[in-house]
């Protein structure tokens, strides 16, 4: 009897000891999604919003896109009963769920395809930050859709979905996109043949961390400016554009070998400027080379818009 007793005692806890690791096994797969998309509904409109990357960490920039709808109550010819918005400003709120007197307001920029819009943001703490995005149209009070973006965050809190598949009042999907094939357990399956990271994503990235770092005390009432901090990470751009800079003006055309020469003489600027201590011909050269390169660049590359070209620069 005592043999028995201790005979299935073992069997269970090599049972318990399977389950175990088979749980260690299942944990050590989840895979951070490349991308997530999320969906909100306010008065007649559906938004996506698409987060890259799924899950960023703190003080990674993060792109945020959207795709603006109308639902249709009689279907149009062309989009069916969801017709991109293209006659609407946007304006964003961010801001870190625990601290929402902290609120930044963003400008999002119409992107190429109808319909769409995107702005970069930094996050600096982990945890879950809230975006607001106001859809404003011509004599028509605005409307807001609410999101929340989780930060360090991996895997996600439970009844949360990697990706939310818009559907109707019958529960049947009206969309078939998501940002990746999502698993058992909303793992995202892995792609086969994707293809890495290219030299340009990688070295805009950068500039995109950079950047925010530079100018992450501007906007702080009262805050010196970390001079000796926006010189060191001016320098290191400067020296990684210069090393980058060959591969990256390969087959394009001389205006974007240009932007790139101007951001290391930016940079190269801004470092010099802040050695000197000199908070307001630091904070000059900063301003001097997001007017005439940064924001220039950007909207060119990014958004494919043109429109700073009609101005001067400084």
């Amino acid at each position: 009897m005592t043999r028995k007793i201790a005979f299935i005692l073992i069997l269970v806890l090599f049972s318990f000891s399977l389950i175990a690791q088979d749980k260690i096994q299942t944990t050590g797969t989840l895979k951070k999604p490349d991308k997530r998309m999320l969906f909100a509904r306010t008065s007649d409109y559906l938004v996506l919003m698409k987060i890259s990357p799924g899950i960023p960490e703190p003080q990674e920039v993060v792109e945020l896109s959207f795709e603006v709808y109308k639902e249709m109550k009689v279907a149009d010819p062309v989009y069916g009963n969801l017709s991109p918005v293209m006659d609407v400003k946007l304006a964003a709120s961010v801001y870190y769920e625990k601290l929402p007197e902290a609120t930044y307001r963003y400008v999002v920029q119409p992107l190429q395809d109808a319909g769409s819009f995107g702005f970069h943001f930094f996050p600096q703490q982990v945890g879950r930050y809230v975006v607001k995005l106001d859809i404003i149209a011509q004599e028509q009070d605005a409307v807001t859709a609410n999101f929340g973006v989780y930060v360090g965050v991996w895997p996600l809190p439970q009844g949360e979905e990697i990706d939310q598949i818009p559907k109707d009042e019958n529960g049947k999907p009206i969309m078939k996109k998501a940002a990746g094939p999502v698993g058992p357990g909303g793992v995202v399956a892995s792609e086969q043949g994707k293809e890495t990271e290219s030299d340009m994503k990688r070295v805009m990235r950068e500039l995109g961390r950079t950047w925010q770092y530079i100018v992450k005390d501007i906007f702080v009432p009262g805050k010196k400016l970390d001079t000796n901090g926006i010189s060191r990470e001016s320098k290191r751009m400067a020296e990684f554009l210069k090393k980058e800079q060959t591969a990256l003006v390969k087959d394009k055309d001389s205006q974007f070998s240009q932007f790139i020469t101007d951001l290391i003489v930016g940079f190269e600027e801004i470092a010099s400027a802040a050695d000197s201590k000199d908070e307001k011909a630091t904070l000059e050269a900063i301003k001097k080379v997001n007017y005439n390169v940064i924001l220039r660049g950007h909207l060119r590359y990014r958004f494919k818009n043109t429109d700073a070209d009609k101005y001067k620069t400084k």
